[in-house]
């Protein structure tokens, strides 16, 4: 029942909803292109008065936010004296001259959105803030610069008590100080540095800033916002003239938005999300078409993935004894250069004895079945949780990798191995080699030790078993 309703909820056609919904679209559209037109052009001009406000005020903002970060810079070189932060000031100065121009400019020249009007929507010149208002930005400016040269007078006169050289700065090595702070010795003129910049008449100056540039901005706005005023009335009887048709053409557009969305975008963003991490694509949601298509991308992903499991497996395991094989060998010595430090690491060589000799005797049949045996004493022994760590790398070479034992636990397994063997009736000569701390860098002499001492032990059970002979 419950896959029912979700194949009704998702089995709106995009076809079935997107053909209708286009004519009907260009059908509106055709009746209300000439209103249109002209209320696009009415909009254009409000955008640009509207746009002049925010720039103006994201640029009073910005000067705000520079101008008392001059002051945290000025103070910064007085107390440091680095040679950066006195490039940064004067970048931040140069920030704040270019950002007072532009609002110099913008409120001087205006904006020349009475071009293509009809009469109704034309500026008159009386209508123009730039006088009032670029007087306070004026005023703004001055108290800035005011500002600025008590912050240079500080940042000279720290810069002379530590003997720095100036010519790289032409800003404050050309400035005049004052008499009376020139002929102050050295040491005095760094504690006058700070007396300036915590002076309450400096201080004073910021107020004056702010106030100026908030009245500049302000009487620029209010009066931007009676020309928009009297351009949005007029655009309003354009507006009213076609209500209907756009109640209707919005409605529609609307539907198509949420449709497009809910059942066709969002929905394929998440699939295609999906697909780059080979997950499977939900079918509750959607169009029909992108839910016949989940359907058979899951069907395609779920064969995919059982078929890449299933040669995963037959590649990494030995067909005869069923252990991991050489190629599952490599990759666990890949796996093993990344292991963390401080974990013991014991391998076991191992090779199975006599198997030429049972082959040559009693056929490979039986010698298989000494294999299969060899490999069943060796995982009992040595496997751990998972038993991907006992391997054949070869005919009869079998390893073996204990992660975390200590020595005694390897001594407590070689004797283990020597009764199943004994139990089995099956000899396999083991060598081993341990590493209390793991490093990437010794893996390779590891493995070649408990090679080395793999052949040593084979060599004494075979000479053993020629003493016993003779």
């Amino acid at each position: 029942m419950e896959n029912k309703n979700i194949r009704k909820k998702s089995a709106i056609s995009a076809k079935r909803m997107i053909i209708p919904a286009v004519i009907a679209m260009l059908l509106m559209h055709a009746l209300i292109v000439f209103n249109t037109v002209r209320i696009n052009n009415m909009g254009r001009i409000i955008s640009l008065y509207t746009q002049r406000n925010f720039t103006l005020a994201d640029m009073s903002n910005g000067i705000s936010q520079t101008t008392d970060q001059l002051t945290k810079t000025a103070l910064q070189y007085v107390n440091d004296g680095d040679e950066d932060t006195l490039d940064a000031y004067f970048e931040q100065l140069d920030s704040v001259q270019s950002s007072y121009a532009a609002m110099q400019e913008l409120i001087r020249s205006g904006i020349e959105a009475g071009q293509g009007a009809d009469h109704h929507s034309r500026l008159s010149a009386d209508a123009a803030p730039e006088r009032s208002a670029a007087g306070y930005l004026s005023a703004s400016t001055d108290a800035v610069m005011e500002r600025a040269r008590t912050e240079m007078i500080a940042m000279r006169l720290a810069a002379q008590s530590r003997g720095a050289d100036l010519s790289t700065w032409p800003q404050l090595q050309t400035l005049e100080l004052p008499q009376e702070l020139e002929q102050l010795p050295d040491g005095a003129k760094f504690g006058k540095a700070h007396e300036l910049l915590a002076d309450s008449k400096y201080q004073s100056t910021r107020g004056d800033v702010q106030r100026n540039l908030s009245i500049a901005v302000g009487t620029a706005n209010d009066e931007n916002a009676a020309s928009i005023q009297r351009l949005s009335n007029v655009l309003s009887l354009y507006r009213l003239q076609q209500w209907v048709l756009m109640a209707l053409i919005i409605g529609t557009m609307i539907v198509m938005i949420v449709l497009l969305f809910t059942k066709l975008l969002i929905p394929l963003e998440k699939s295609a999300e999906r697909v780059q991490k080979g997950e499977s694509i939900p079918k509750e949601y959607g169009f029909s078409e992108l839910r016949r298509l989940a359907e058979s991308y899951d069907d395609l992903m779920e064969h995919r993935n059982k078929l890449e499991e299933d040669l995963r497996e037959l590649s990494h395991t030995d067909a005869l004894t069923g252990l991991p094989n050489r190629l599952a060998y490599e990759e666990y010595l890949k796996k093993l250069m990344d292991a963390p430090e401080h974990v013991s690491l014991t391998i076991y060589s191992m090779d199975v004895d006599g198997l030429k000799e049972t082959n040559d005797r009693h056929g490979h049949v039986s010698g298989d079945i000494l294999l299969r045996e060899a490999a069943a004493c060796i995982r009992k022994t040595f496997a751990d949780s998972t038993g991907k760590n006992v391997f054949r790398t070869g005919g009869d070479e079998f390893v073996a990798i204990r992660l975390g034992d200590t020595q005694e636990q390897c001594r407590s397994a070689l004797a283990a191995f020597r009764e199943e063997q004994e139990r089995r009736g099956i000899s396999i000569s083991v060598g081993h080699a341990y590493l209390p701390d793991i490093r990437g860098e010794k893996l390779r002499e590891m493995f070649e030790e408990a090679d080395h001492n793999m052949y040593e032990a084979k060599a004494e059970r075979h000479r053993d078993a020629e003493a016993h002979n003779t």
